[in-house]
């Protein structure tokens, strides 16, 4: 039987299954990192906000600009208060894929629609319509996640828990 040893002490290989399980089983519910990239284009010029979840800027985030078949037509980075903007590509036929790559597997990603962008092309702005889809993307967590993490978070202590009184037993046996 596989065993890994922690502090002179074996964890046989069907707890670490039921912890690894545990943990991989409701990772979505783990937003306490999550990370958003918005766009919308107005005058010309397509507009960029990024941010994570606790509402902190995301500053010297890569952005990837993206046609619909996934080349890359321009990168840039995000100031300190988040933003990038830039000129509308000339002759774009497709709508534009913001990537939003902010470290330490923080990614986000934004379609821009062709329609918003041709229609800020004639002076209007899209800024209202990317509000609309920023609220239905961020979404405070629901009481089932929370319930859950708090759950993932017990049996976790519980599993702490059971070792250590099953190591203490095992020592007083041997004495």
């Amino acid at each position: 039987m596989i065993s890994i040893v922690i502090s002179g002490t074996k964890i046989k290989r069907i707890a670490l299954m039921i912890l690894l399980f545990s943990i991989l089983l409701f990772p979505v519910n783990l937003l306490a990192h999550k990370v958003y990239v918005f766009a919308w284009a107005e005058n010309g010029t397509i507009f960029t906000e990024s941010k994570f979840s606790s509402s902190k800027w995301v500053k010297n985030g890569k952005i990837f600009i993206q046609d619909e078949k996934g080349k890359v037509l321009l990168t840039g980075v995000t100031h300190n208060n988040g933003t990038f903007s830039f000129k509308i590509p000339e002759n774009l036929q497709s709508h534009l894929i913001i990537k939003l790559d902010a470290g330490m597997g923080h990614k986000a990603e934004w379609k821009l629609d062709f329609d918003e962008i041709t229609q800020a092309n004639k002076g209007e702005s899209s800024k209202a319509t990317a509000e609309k889809k920023q609220e239905e993307k961020i979404k405070d967590p629901s009481i089932v996640n929370v319930i859950v993490g708090i759950l993932i978070i017990f049996v976790f202590f519980l599993f702490i828990a059971f070792y250590n009184k099953k190591l203490l037993n095992n020592k007083n046996d041997r004495k």
